[in-house]
């Protein structure tokens, strides 16, 4: 048996975040990607009405979520990116707001589940603008 005095590097295998269980990896993703209020998307846009770079999220309080670990690597972005879309409300600025970032966002606006315009919430689903 290993005591810590005779351990050296080569007795201990290194160990990745991906490695930890998954659902100790969801706890994680759900404090970093959680927001408890709503999140205001801004998408610049260049004069054509094209968006020119990936959304903004804005929290209406002093909250903020931490979205740096989506861009870790594509295993850790696909098992996060459900709980970010998922687990917020998403209030947009207009229509074309709504449809630009469902452009932008791709196949990842299935997960969206609480979105709403300035000054109305609906519940409708967003498969009529996919």
């Amino acid at each position: 048996m290993a005591t810590v005095a005779n351990l050296n590097s080569g007795d201990i295998a290194k160990k990745t975040f991906t490695d930890l269980p998954a659902e100790l990896r969801r706890a994680i993703y759900d404090h970093l990607l959680h927001a408890d209020c709503v999140l205001e998307v801004y998408i610049p846009t260049l004069s054509t009405g094209k968006p020119y770079q990936p959304p903004k999220l804005r929290a209406n309080s002093r909250q903020k979520i931490s979205t740096s670990i989506l861009r870790v690597n594509k295993t850790i972005y696909n098992e996060a990116i459900p709980i970010l879309y998922s687990s917020n409300s998403f209030r947009m600025q207009s229509a074309s707001s709504l449809t630009n970032f469902a452009n932008v966002i791709g196949t990842s606006a299935q997960h969206l589940r609480h979105v709403g315009f300035e000054g109305h919430d609906f519940k409708k689903g967003l498969k009529a603008l996919l």
